[in-house]
């Protein structure tokens, strides 16, 4: 009677597993029980696993698309170093002329100035631009844009305030600077403001050779004012003047190509639209804008430090370190830092699993590509600065060789640093921040105690930083190891 019973009550009214349609497969038909989507016996669906040839042609694809993807990274990487290798050759190729042409008084003048505009120029923009590569829409992206581009007003002129104030209660040496050069600092950084964050447009976007050809006419127009001036006036003010027109000349293609489309995107959003993306993005502001700040300050606070304790002379010596040793390094390292950032950012939305694995290996190329010039600089760095920028310089090679560990060791870290703006790790990199900052006081403190020479206070600079730099690489790997084991990454 139950079986006759079942039977009344089937969709499809018949008495035998065979009268109802196929896809659903009676549990019990050896029984005589016809099974029903709505009866009380549950249903099971079988699936049959795909023949092993589908198998290895699907692996074979998957395999063809990460070999593509590696390929691509390297390739954007390329063309952002070469195109940053070739701009990099007008700087070094003017710096022998200005080492001639300038007195040690004028570069240390404008070793000053460079200082606190990249320490300053961490801010222009509040560091909203960071979040224009990794915006999950466009036209989030393109509101970070404008709002990037808006902020650097404000902030510049803050900025220019701020260094007429130091020159006229002569901190940190910075008294040493010309009363005109707060004006000039303002122009600059609002000019770094714009084409930083149209940049970061333009690498979102993945127009590589764009921004590559950018940066090279922005540094040949730079190289060239800056000789022009200096042979007129042989003085910082024309160094300072040809580091505005280089960068004008710089902002130019980006402003003329880029902002039309971004200003197009963002013409009909409210003030209120922008408030809320400013507010969404204020993690930014939060963690990235103090953490960049502190990491920037100890990169560039020792040439104001060294001005004071040993003179504008000694300081020049080691702003020359910088501008033949850290400035083609460090633009290296940041073209490699934009194709990380843009391909580390396509990775955690497509494919978390393998950002360990590029993590590992751009930072595996990088000791490979900063490894070679560092040894040679450790032991014909006298011979190299005296041949090129004059036996008076030989001091900044003796300073070049000191520094290495420390140059390299940045060389290394700041691309991979990129990954904390994607996977939200800025609360961990500004602790270590403020950790790598105490011992920059440290060992300042311990330099005056011991009256430290100039030789004995850059290698204490040197050793603590490349320290501190192994460390952050360390937190890095496990900023990437937590984020490739969660799956509500936000991006």
């Amino acid at each position: 009677m139950a079986s006759s019973a079942l039977r009344r009550k089937t969709k499809w009214g018949g008495s035998t597993c065979m009268d109802k349609p196929t896809e659903i497969v009676p549990a019990d038909c050896e029984h005589g029980v016809t099974a029903v989507a709505s009866a009380a016996v549950p249903s099971t669906t079988v699936q049959v696993p795909p023949p092993p040839s589908t198998v290895k042609r699907a692996n074979a694809f998957h395999r063809l698309i990460a070999s593509t993807q590696r390929f691509r990274f390297f390739r954007n990487a390329a063309t952002l170093t070469i195109g940053t290798a070739a701009a990099q050759g007008f700087s070094i190729l003017a710096a022998p002329v200005l080492t001639r042409v300038c007195p040690a008084l004028a570069i240390g003048q404008f070793a000053l100035f460079t200082s606190f505009m990249s320490i300053a120029a961490v801010g222009v923009s509040l560091k909203y631009e960071l979040g224009i590569v990794s915006a999950p829409s466009t036209s989030d992206a393109a509101h970070l844009t404008y709002a990037s581009v808006i902020l650097s007003i404000p902030v510049s002129i803050v900025c220019g305030i701020a260094l007429y104030g130091a020159i006229h209660y002569s901190w940190f040496g910075f008294e040493g600077l010309p009363t005109y050069s707060a004006f000039l600092m303002s122009a600059v950084l609002f000019l770094i403001g714009i084409f930083a964050a149209l940049r970061y447009w333009a690498i979102r976007n993945e127009r590589f050779g764009f921004i590559s050809r950018t940066i090279v006419g922005q540094h040949a127009a730079r190289a060239f004012a800056q000789v022009c001036f200096g042979i007129l006036f042989s003085g910082a003010g024309g160094l300072m003047t040809g580091e505005l027109l280089g960068r004008a000349v710089g902002v130019s293609p980006l402003f003329r190509d880029v902002w039309p489309s971004v200003r197009k995107l963002s013409s009909d959003t409210s003030i209120r639209d922008f408030l809320h993306i400013l507010k969404e993005y204020r993690k930014f502001v939060v963690y990235s804008l103090p953490s960049t700040f502190i990491d920037t300050v100890v990169a560039n606070l020792p040439i104001p430090i060294i001005i004071k304790l040993y003179g504008l002379e000694d300081g020049a010596y080691f702003a020359l370190v910088q501008k033949v040793l850290a400035v083609p390094l460090g633009l290296v390292s940041a073209s490699v830092a934009d194709t990380f950032h843009s391909s580390f950012a396509r990775c955690a939305r497509e494919s978390p699993a393998q950002m360990r694995s590029l993590f590992k290996r751009t930072g595996f190329w990088l000791v490979a590509i900063g490894l070679v010039p560092s040894i040679v600089l450790i032991f014909f760095g006298r011979s190299i600065i005296s041949v090129i920028f004059g036996s008076h310089w030989v001091v900044a090679g003796t300073l070049a060789a000191l520094s290495t560990p420390w140059f390299l060791s940045q060389f290394v870290v700041s691309p991979l640093s990129r990954l904390v703006f994607v996977l939200h790790g800025q609360e961990l990199k500004l602790i270590y921040d403020v950790v790598i900052l105490t011992a920059m006081v440290v060992v300042t403190a311990l330099a005056m105690w011991r009256h430290f020479t100039l030789f004995e206070t850059v290698w204490a600079f040197s050793l603590s930083n490349a320290i501190g730099y192994a460390i952050y690489y360390l937190v890095l790997m496990r900023i990437v190891s937590k984020g490739t084991s969660l799956r509500d990454v936000r991006f």
